[in-house]
């Protein structure tokens, strides 16, 4: 399963998710501004990542966007 960390006003999550989602992929969106997924912005934050989307697959860091192109 592939986790999307992103925000909603950004345009390369909404590809990302679109992408998984055409592609058939089960994934989750965790948006990381919204008060309740604050852990989720402090491991971003501490692994040392200042953009997103930040995408996994099954606890993998895959990177952003443009990784997860390549990696489909």
């Amino acid at each position: 399963m592939y986790q999307v960390y992103g925000h909603s006003q950004c345009t390369y999550c909404k590809q990302a998710i679109q992408l998984l989602a055409t592609q058939g992929k089960s994934f989750t969106y965790v948006d990381v501004r919204a008060p309740e997924n604050s852990d989720a912005l402090a491991m971003i934050k501490a692994a040392g990542l200042t953009e997103v989307p930040q995408i996994y697959h099954d606890s993998h860091h895959i990177g952003g966007f443009t990784e997860l192109k390549l990696t489909l």
